[in-house]
């Protein structure tokens, strides 16, 4: 933790198969290692794309936009 900080109130992960063009919200869930989140790949997708942000307590926030971050087979 670091001076200012709160407590993660609100966190979410989108995927994209399209390098961007569309966006589907991912259910994002706690887990004993941090958070976990199931991903279905459509047939012919050939690389996924992440977009996540979070928010604390303290009102601080952070977003992170991912093109390409894994390929699929």
């Amino acid at each position: 933790m670091t001076t200012g900080s709160g407590a993660i109130r609100t966190a979410t992960v989108e995927v994209s198969y399209d390098d961007g063009a569309t966006w589907h919200r991912a259910a994002l869930r706690p887990s004993a290692d941090g958070w976990t989140a199931r991903l279905d790949a459509p047939g012919r997708a050939r690389y996924a794309s992440l977009r996540t942000t979070a928010k604390d307590t303290e009102g601080n926030g952070i977003s992170q936009t991912l093109i390409r971050v894994f390929g699929l087979r």
